[in-house]
């Protein structure tokens, strides 16, 4: 899912790499109902770490929304936990059979009915069961459905999953080099639309005797004549 923030001074740091948009460097993607960084947004974030250490009078805020009911969010969160119950048992069976378990444990394709088997078997939900009162023998296909449906899509789970998109942004430009107290993490929001998004403002002691400092506060006041906050969050053009 892509979301978007747009912030003014994002112009600026668009101009330095030789043009664009600046809404582009403020929109950060991420798959419906997850919070991994995937390679697009990776590449727009490594391009505001480098204009952030460009200019140490910045900081960065990220701000996350999350559209409570959106399909893609919810269908995105059910199979991200559906993937996690696969990996679980791996990891599970690897460490009964004696295996090392790796960093990063996948499931293979051949893999998954066997797994699911396994989930379904353990999991603590309402099964079909016989006239005798037995747990029916189902298709790999009903027991992925019944797992599925099993798995809880509510306010609390799309927020915590806002706050984790926010975490990875941050943990991400962290790692780039920039100074944790240049970045900050807003509250998460839960509203019309979904969100992940960039804010930038001069750092408390910066003055606008600068270069640096002259931009902003020219784009400051432009953008006061026009727009009544500094930051709009857009609705999700999907």
């Amino acid at each position: 899912m892509i979301v978007k923030a747009i912030t003014a001074p994002f112009s600026l740091l668009a101009a330095a790499f030789g043009g664009g948009r600046g809404d582009e460097l403020s929109t950060v993607a991420f798959p419906g109902g997850i919070a991994v960084l995937e390679g697009t947004s990776k590449a727009g974030l490594d391009k505001v770490a480098k204009a952030l250490m460009d200019r140490p009078s910045l900081r960065l805020t990220v701000v996350s929304t999350i559209k409570l009911g959106a399909e893609a969010e919810a269908d995105g969160y059910h199979r991200a936990r559906f993937d996690e119950l696969i990996r679980s048992e791996k990891r599970r069976s690897t460490v009964k059979n004696g295996g090392t378990l790796s960093a990063a444990i996948t499931a293979i394709p051949a893999e998954y009915p066997a797994l699911l088997k396994e989930v379904y078997k353990r999991a603590d939900i309402a099964k079909p069961r016989s006239g005798i009162g037995q747990v029916k023998n189902l298709p790999v296909e009903s027991m992925g459905k019944l797992l599925l449906a099993d798995v809880k899509v509510n306010q609390d789970a799309m927020q915590a999953v806002s706050l984790q998109r926010g975490v990875a942004v941050k943990k991400y430009l962290a790692f780039k080099e920039l100074l944790l107290n240049r970045l900050f993490l807003g509250a998460t929001k839960s509203g019309n639309v979904s969100a992940s998004g960039l804010k930038i403002d001069p750092a408390p002691d910066a003055k606008t005797d600068t270069p640096t400092g002259r931009e902003m506060e020219a784009t400051r006041r432009a953008q006061h004549r026009h727009v009544p906050a500094l930051t709009q969050i857009c609705q999700n053009p999907a």
